[in-house]
């Protein structure tokens, strides 16, 4: 019996030295990943200075709206596409556009989301506007009605 129980308590203390000497879970992988980290975009905003440049220079330039309602200004000539309807948009776009999807939340995020399901599409060229529409309004990109 004496054997037994010492066999017992040194497979214990075996097992408690090998759980001591595994790496104790940091705080950032136990916590789960924040909103804002889970919607950064991968690499797909663009500056609004950029894109008045790029209009200057007459570069080529469509702009979608992703607003659910247009409501007053937006981009001069921006095609009205809600965020539900970007997919079947793409199916009528050409893939070599150079797009920017704007909108007027605080985080940009509807056209993050459009810019990302266009880019998961094979849009290559297909960027949120940073800033919105209030940021393409202060880089003195025209403004005007919706395009029909």
């Amino acid at each position: 019996m004496h054997r037994v129980i010492t066999r017992i308590f040194s497979g214990a203390a075996v097992l408690a030295a090998l759980l001591s000497a595994a790496p104790a879970p940091t705080a950032a992988a136990a916590e789960p990943p924040s909103r804002a980290a889970a919607a950064a975009p991968a690499g797909n905003l663009v500056n609004a200075a950029d894109v008045a440049r790029r209009l200057k220079r007459k570069g080529r330039v469509v702009f979608v709206d992703t607003r659910d309602y247009v409501d007053g200004d937006t981009v001069a000539g921006a095609v009205s596409v809600p965020s539900a309807a970007v997919e079947a948009w793409a199916q009528r776009a050409r893939k070599t556009d150079y797009i920017v999807a704007f909108c007027t939340c605080d985080d940009d995020g509807l056209a993050i989301q459009a810019a990302d399901t266009l880019r998961r599409l094979g849009f290559r060229n297909a960027f949120a506007l940073r800033g919105g529409l209030e940021a393409a309004r202060s880089a003195g990109i025209p403004m005007g009605a919706p395009a029909r």
